[in-house]
């Protein structure tokens, strides 16, 4: 019933209903604050629901359409879901200023082994990634403790003498860490992500202008007014359709 009712209002041109976004962590800190915002400013009547999550959750909340739109790492685990990758970042060895590995600018996976390790637990989509390198390379990392809250991994990291291993973006500007890039024989390890929503679930008015909003954050992600920038965006759309079809308007009535 919901569904049909916001198709009889995108066929009558009213952006209005339901939306329903799960992200992870890194989205809700500094992405979803600028087009949540944009978004209630450019269609008000539009009720939307946030959920958090590691990638794991909002993936499952997508499976079981409780989420319209997810905003995770990628790829996703079903062949239910599409996705669309938005940006990628370097995974990096996390340690304190103070640790034996505060100078390295680089580090190759193989150098893990037997390394005593913090690491995310594995509901963490980066956790998998890494796990899989692991195996891959044939690498027993020590693991010492696995935690489900990157802010207590950070200060466990920060007050003793261990690493952990996180995606660049996760840690921020900490002047209190230092990163270094992980490689495996000299390619940097990285992590997609994006957007995810299930393939069998009609896209709404309302779900694809967040798409699009979304997606415009990344044709100019240092917009001070992101807002403006999507307007701007939706605008020239149907100005280019309506030259498009003036200039096939044109040529068959000189066919003709």
């Amino acid at each position: 019933m919901e569904l049909a009712k916001e198709k009889i209002w995108d066929l009558r041109r009213l952006l209005r209903g339901t939306l329903t976004v799960g992200a992870t962590y890194v989205f809700s800190q500094k992405l979803l604050p600028r087009v949540l915002s944009a978004y209630a400013a450019a269609y008000p009547e539009v009720q939307v629901s946030m959920h958090l999550g590691n990638s794991q959750i909002i993936e499952q909340g997508v499976l079981a359409r409780s989420l319209d739109v997810g905003l995770a790492c990628m790829p996703p685990d079903s062949g239910e879901i599409e996705y669309e990758e938005l940006f990628s970042e370097d995974l990096v060895l996390v340690v304190s200023q103070q640790h034996t590995l505060g100078d390295r600018a680089e580090m190759d996976v193989q150098e893990l082994g037997g390394f005593p390790l913090l690491l995310p637990g594995a509901g963490f989509r980066v956790r998998r990634l890494i796990d899989e390198h692991f195996t891959k390379e044939k690498i027993s990392p020590k693991v010492l403790l696995e935690i489900n809250d990157l802010p207590a991994l950070l200060t466990m990291v920060k007050t003793n003498n261990v690493a952990s291993i996180a995606c660049r973006g996760s840690v921020g500007s900490d002047s209190e860490v230092h990163l270094i890039p992980l490689c495996e024989a000299r390619v940097p390890l990285r992590m997609s992500k994006g957007l995810i929503r299930l393939k069998a679930l009609p896209r709404t008015a309302a779900v694809g202008a967040f798409v699009e909003l979304t997606k415009s954050q990344f044709v100019n992600p240092y917009s001070a007014d992101l807002t403006a920038t999507y307007l701007q965006l939706t605008k020239e759309k149907p100005a280019r359709h309506a030259k498009e079809k003036q200039l096939k308007k044109r040529n068959r009535a000189r066919r003709q």
